[in-house]
């Protein structure tokens, strides 16, 4: 789970509906719903626990330590050092300046595909347009 992503954390308590659930998500949040569904607004590592009651107000309590990590969410960030080519240099180095990334994969615009991708120098030898693109994740 990246911080940004749109994926819900989907918690559910397997105790009787008729019981009251207090959810602490180990951040600021909490929940009272038997299923609660919540987004963790920050990077870390969360412990969650769940108090149940029942209407004598005994209660039972379960906490998992680290259950929960949240990723930064990572930035894809590359730089060309040149971006004009000739006849006799017809060559780009690109550099990844990626922030939080575990993963590259550079496409080159020129049919080349570089994984992992760190710095390349890249060959233009045609006249035209090129789109190079950098694809990044956080596992």
């Amino acid at each position: 789970y990246c911080l940004g992503d749109s994926l819900d954390i989907d918690l559910v308590s397997l105790s009787d509906a008729s019981l009251l659930h207090f959810w602490n998500f180990g951040d600021t949040g909490s929940s009272t719903q038997l299923a609660p569904i919540y987004v963790y607004q920050d990077s870390g590592v969360y412990d969650v626990t769940l108090i149940v009651e029942n209407t004598y107000g005994c209660r039972d309590t379960m906490e998992k330590l680290n259950s929960i990590t949240v990723f930064p969410s990572p930035t894809a960030l590359f730089s060309p050092l040149i971006l004009e080519t000739s006849y006799y240099f017809p060559y780009v180095t690109f550099t990844n300046n990626s922030l939080n990334s575990s993963y590259s994969m550079f496409n080159n615009g020129n049919g080349q595909i570089i994984s992992p991708f760190s710095q390349y120098n890249s060959e233009y030898t045609r006249e035209g347009f090129y789109y190079p693109m950098l694809t990044v994740e956080n596992v």
